[in-house]
């Protein structure tokens, strides 16, 4: 018996990003400024807002560019220019107009003023923290090995390896934002198991058969107290949206100045795991010069994921134009205020479970022809099985043979704050379906056949050659994982131009319906293949030298490409195309009712 056990540990810590982040002058949002009034004064440019006419706006004919505006008041040209509006007197908001969620919103980024935090001498309305964030990473292995020679015939091994690992960051984890709003790691832990079973049944027979047991899981959380990121505790009282996709009661999603106040993590909660079963079992026969060996090996794949949702409402206070009636003219006033140009949140978390099986034969031959030729040879067999879902949730995809023009939506082309907007039609959500979109069930089934060649071994002169054919399954990232994220199962409805305090479940039937983006794949289910081959000659050369000199080449089929089937040809914008009313492109796809088809 032999027992072998190894612990390997690794402790990383590292900067990452930059030595600073931006915030707003903290005076904006009423942090530290007299009566608890919000002052904009430090937005002033001392440059005029640019006008069409001087005199189209009689009352306030001259216009700081850095004003802010009472809600409702601003006039927009054709060009989206501001030609007036009833500005606040001296850029302050009095605290009697703040919304009803300010307090918690201030709660929650006022901690990220960090001590050192000063003004920007080139932008009053800017603060500088100074702050460094640390990349931690953790990951330790352990490996067991374990080998028993049972008689002179059996030989029986185990192997264990344990290999986890954890990263963490103060920005989060596939997170985006200007300050470092929610902290997240990710974590890693998986193990690899084998059982290795070797008979010697004659003295030219052996046979070897192995167990294998995979497994992988990735978990995205809240790496700091949750009180920090949770809404109640900060004092937010709106309602979610769409409340069972928000499992951590995550603050809302911010998105009030681009360079200073944007806040948008990635769902903690987020899992994703793997789990494979194999089975293999090969058997040897020596016979004169042939060295035959054949075997088979079972595959069967267990994988589940939820695709990426959006868990808490994301709020736009900056995007709209003339579209957001409630808009001031800057998007940090409108949140004090507590008014939204749009907000958005998912519908809920759905995690898939996905299977496959594979099944492999094979057969090859070692032939030593003589003292100067060996052959080899053999076939391979192979049936990759498709990726497909199990109960509750099933992959849905858009397949153009099952779109019906004449059952497409109506898109809104008229001059409203919402373009684009579906106005009626089958709306895609999980009670009425979607105008094209069906679950493949098991879309794919491929079945290949594989042959290999292997050069001979070296020998003091030799000409070899080889040729092979390798297929790659269909990634399940992209193909399978995110059809689950289609709809009619997965959506994310929008609400335009209302007010924070005023959210809720309600609001989703009453909201625009949006159309949405979708996946799909091609049906005729061909592998991605690749043709290798390869001549070559060595030669051996006096003094100790080797001549080797070879051709290989290498030619890819059935690879996987993405393209969009609702993008207009090439040209067509500027080759005559008459432009939608509005200019209202959605009008004018393809398929009405999705944003792209890729």
């Amino acid at each position: 018996m032999f027992f072998f056990f190894n612990f390997e540990g690794t402790r990383a810590l590292r900067p990452n990003g930059g030595t600073t982040y931006n915030m707003p002058n903290p005076a904006m949002l009423a942090i530290g400024t007299p009566n608890g009034q919000a002052d904009f004064s430090s937005l002033f440019k001392g440059t005029n807002i640019p006008t069409v006419t001087p005199v189209s706006c009689p009352a306030h004919p001259s216009l700081d560019i850095g004003t802010i505006f009472q809600p409702g008041t601003i006039q927009y040209n054709s060009s989206q220019q501001i030609t007036c509006g009833t500005p606040f007197p001296g850029n302050v908001l009095p605290s009697s107009m703040f919304g009803g969620q300010f307090a918690a919103f201030v709660n929650f980024v006022k901690p990220f003023y960090k001590t050192g935090a000063s003004q920007d001498p080139n932008n009053p309305a800017n603060f500088i923290v100074p702050f460094q964030d640390t990349y931690t990473f953790n990951k330790h292995q352990e490996v067991v090995r374990y080998d028993w020679n049972i008689n002179a015939k059996t030989n029986f091994f185990f192997r264990w390896v344990d290999d986890s690992q954890r990263e963490a960051q103060q920005f989060g984890i596939f997170s985006w934002g200007t300050f470092p709003g929610v902290p997240e790691y990710r974590k890693k832990p998986g193990s690899s198991w084998s059982w290795n079973l070797v008979n010697v049944i004659s003295p030219t027979v052996t046979n070897e058969f192995v167990f294998g047991y995979n497994h992988l899981t990735q978990v995205v959380d809240l790496s700091a107290a949750q009180q920090t990121t949770d809404k109640t505790a900060l004092g937010f009282t709106y309602q979610d949206l769409l409340p069972s996709a928000n499992l951590r009661n995550l603050v809302p999603g911010i998105v009030a100045d681009y360079g200073d106040l944007v806040h948008q993590s990635f769902p903690p909660g987020w899992t994703s795991e793997a789990r494979a079963f194999t089975w293999t079992d090969n058997v040897t026969k020596i016979t004169g010069p042939h060295t035959l060996k054949t075997g088979l090996f079972f595959d069967y794949n267990q994988a589940g994921q939820q695709p990426a949702w959006q868990e808490t409402p994301v709020f736009n206070f900056v995007d709209g134009g003339s579209s957001f009636l409630k808009n001031t003219n800057n998007g940090i006033a409108n949140l004090v205020l507590g008014n939204y140009y749009s907000v958005f949140q998912g519908n809920g978390v759905f995690f898939g479970a996905f299977r496959f099986h594979q099944f492999e034969l094979y057969a090859q031959d070692t032939w030593k022809v003589n003292p100067k030729l060996t052959l080899d040879y053999g076939l391979r067999w192979a049936y990759l099985g498709p990726t497909y879902t199990v109960k509750p949730f099933k992959e849905f995809y858009f397949d153009p043979a099952k779109y019906d023009p004449a059952q497409a939506v109506t898109i809104d082309t008229r001059p409203t704050d919402i373009p684009n907007n579906i106005i009626n039609g089958s709306i895609c959500t999980v009670n009425s379906g979607c105008p094209g979109v069906v679950n493949f069930g098991n879309p794919y089934n491929g079945m290949v056949q594989e042959g290999n060649g292997i050069p001979p071994g070296f020998v003091d002169h030799k000409y070899g050659g080889g040729f092979g054919i390798f297929h790659e399954r269909i990634r399940q990232n992209v193909n399978s994982f995110d059809g689950l994220g289609n709809p009619p199962l997965a959506y994310q409805p929008t609400i335009y131009n209302g007010i924070v305090d005023q959210v809720s479940p309600a609001l989703v039937s009453q909201g625009a319906l949006l159309p949405s983006s979708v996946r799909t794949s091609a049906k005729n289910g061909k592998i991605p293949t690749t043709y290798s081959w390869s001549i070559g000659v060595q030669r051996q050369l006096p003094w100790g030298i080797v001549l080797d000199a070879a051709y290989v080449g290498n030619q890819a089929r059935h690879l996987q490409y993405i393209s969009d089937l609702n993008q207009f040809p090439l040209g067509s914008t500027t080759g005559g195309l008459t432009p939608p009313p509005n200019n209202t492109w959605l009008a004018a796809v393809p398929y009405k009712g999705y944003t792209s088809v890729n």
